[in-house]
C-alpha cells in the first residue's frame, strides 16, 4: 500500500538520481540479540560498508550515505509488540534513487516478510 500522492511520485521521479552514486559512509547497529531480548553488548560500527537493508535490526540503527541519506531506527518491543519500532529516513533512498521523507511506526507483522524478527540480527 502506497501513501504517496501521484504528484509527489512524479516529483520524486524527476528528482531521482542513479543508485550508483549513493554510497555508504557510516552505519551504527546496537543491541541485536534474540527474537525476544536485545543484547546491549552487541555493537557494530562500520565505515564505507554497505548493509543488506536500509535498516539493520537491534535497539538502534543509524546510517549516513552519500550524497544525502540519513536513516534511524529505534526498537522498543519484540515480535509480540505492535508497534515495535519507528523508522525515519530522509534523502535519496539507496534502493531506487528517489528522494523521500519517511516516518513510520511498524511491527514485525506489518513489515515486509523475510526480514529479521524481534531483536534478531539482520536486515529490517
Amino acid at each position: 500500500m502506497s501513501y504517496t500522492p501521484d504528484w509527489v511520485s512524479r516529483l520524486q521521479d524527476k528528482l531521482a538520481i542513479s543508485i550508483e552514486i549513493i554510497k555508504p559512509i557510516f552505519n551504527l547497529q546496537w543491541g541485536w540479540g534474540s527474537r525476544k531480548w536485545p543484547n546491549p553488548f552487541n555493537l557494530c560500527i562500520q565505515f564505507f560498508h554497505d548493509t543488506p537493508s536500509l535498516y539493520m535490526n537491534g535497539i538502534v540503527f543509524f546510517g549516513i550515505q552519500f550524497p544525502f541519506f540519513v536513516n534511524f531506527m529505534l526498537r522498543w518491543g519484540n515480535e509480540n509488540c505492535s508497534p515495535a519500532y519507528v523508522q525515519i529516513h530522509i534523502g535519496w533512498r539507496p534502493i531506487d534513487g528517489r528522494p523521500v521523507i519517511v516516518l513510520r511506526f511498524q511491527s514485525d507483522d506489518s513489515a515486509q516478510g523475510g526480514l529479521a524478527i524481534g531483536f534478531e540480527d539482520g536486515g529490517k
